[in-house]
C-alpha cells in the first residue's frame, strides 16, 4: 500500500484521488475504467479533452456522476455479465470493490476462459465439445523437443510468443485454457496431467521431467508464455519473427548478439561468461574474441528444424 498521490487522473480510484492511501483495490478500480472504455468506446473520465486534472480529479470523487456514466446507453448492448463486473470493478468503497481472486471467477471472466461459460466439479472449468477439435494432441511431444534445443533457442521462442500472430497458434490458446481448470492463468502439473488424460492422450512416464524444464522460472507450474514457447510448431516460425526476435535480443544495436547483450535480455544468466557459454552452445565454433552472433546465423538456429522426437510411454 502507499498514500502518494501520483498516476494518470483519468484512472485514478477516488481513494487516491482523494489522497488517501492505495493498494490493489484501487489497480481493480483502473483496470474498470479501461473496461468502460473497452464496452463503450469513450473514456470513463475526461472526455472533454478541455478538461484539466482538477477536473477530471472532481469528476471521479462525484459518485452521481459516475452513476450517469454507468446508466450511458451504450452499455445496453453489454451483456448481464460484462455489466455486473464493471459496477463491481467501479464499486467507490475500496472495501467492497472486487479482488482479482474474485474477478477471475466471476462468470464474466470464466466465460472465455471456459469457452463454455459454466464451471463444473468445484473450481474446475468445463471444456465445451465445441472447442474439443482445437486440442493440441501433439503440445508434450513438441515440450519434450522444446526441452532439447539450445538454451538461446529456447530463449529466442520465449520472446516469439510475445510477437506471433494469436491466429496462429490458436490450438495451443485453446489448450492452454483446457489445462489450466482453475483459470488462474497457470497450469500445473496435475492440471497438465489431468487434462491429457480427460482427452485421452497417453501420459509418458517422462512427463514430470518435461514439465519441470519448461518450467523456467522454476514455480512449479506453466504460465501462459512458457506453454506457448514450448508448444510452437515449427510452422509458426518465420524470418520475419526471427529478425523481430533477433532485434530483441540484440541491445546494442550492432547487428550482433554478444554475451553482454544476452545478460542484458536475460539478467538471471548471471555473468557474460555464462551468456558466452550459451551462445557457444548454439554455435560451437563461435569464439570468445568474435563480437557475437550475426542476425544471418541467428535466423539458421531459429528456423532450423527440431528433429522428431517420440515420447515412450
Amino acid at each position: 500500500e502507499g498514500n502518494a498521490t501520483a498516476g494518470t487522473p483519468a484512472y485514478m480510484a477516488p481513494e487516491v484521488a482523494a489522497g488517501g492511501t492505495y493498494g490493489t483495490a484501487s489497480d481493480m478500480w483502473s483496470l474498470g475504467v479501461i473496461s468502460y472504455a473497452l464496452f463503450t468506446g469513450e473514456p470513463l473520465f475526461g472526455g472533454d479533452c478541455a478538461d484539466s486534472p482538477a477536473e477530471i480529479l472532481d469528476e471521479i470523487l462525484d459518485a452521481g456522476y459516475l452513476e450517469c456514466r454507468l446508466n450511458n446507453p451504450a452499455l445496453l448492448d453489454r451483456s448481464l455479465n460484462a455489466r455486473n463486473l464493471l459496477r463491481r470493478l467501479l464499486e467507490r468503497d475500496p472495501r467492497n470493490r472486487i479482488t482479482p481472486e474474485q474477478a477471475l471467477k466471476h462468470p464474466f471472466i470464466r466465460s472465455f476462459l471456459s469457452n463454455a461459460g459454466e464451471a463444473s466439479d468445484g473450481d474446475k472449468i468445463c471444456i465445451d465439445i465445441r472447442f474439443a477439435h482445437l486440442f493440441d494432441s501433439h503440445c508434450v511431444e513438441r515440450m519434450e523437443r522444446f526441452t532439447r534445443l539450445p538454451m538461446l533457442k529456447r530463449m529466442a521462442m520465449m520472446s516469439a510468443a510475445h510477437l506471433i500472430d494469436d491466429d496462429s497458434v490458436s490450438a495451443q490458446q485453446h489448450t492452454f485454457r483446457m489445462f489450466d481448470q482453475n483459470g488462474d492463468g497457470y497450469v500445473s502439473f496435475a492440471e497438465l496431467e489431468d487434462g491429457l488424460r480427460r482427452a485421452g492422450v497417453a501420459v509418458s512416464t517422462d512427463l514430470r521431467k518435461v514439465f519441470s524444464r519448461v518450467d523456467s522460472d522454476n514455480n512449479d507450474a506453466l504460465n501462459y508464455n512458457e506453454f506457448m514457447a514450448a508448444t510452437l510448431c515449427d510452422t509458426d516460425l518465420s524470418e520475419n519473427l526471427a529478425l523481430q526476435t533477433f532485434d530483441m535480443m540484440d541491445i546494442d544495436g550492432d547487428g550482433f548478439i554478444s554475451p553482454k547483450d544476452l545478460l542484458n535480455f536475460e539478467p538471471n544468466l548471471g555473468s557474460e561468461g555464462h551468456a558466452l557459454d550459451v551462445l557457444m552452445e548454439a554455435f560451437p565454433q563461435l569464439l570468445a574474441s568474435e563480437r557475437g552472433v550475426s542476425a544471418e546465423e541467428f535466423v539458421v538456429l531459429y528456423l532450423a528444424r527440431a528433429p522428431p522426437l517420440n515420447i515412450v510411454n
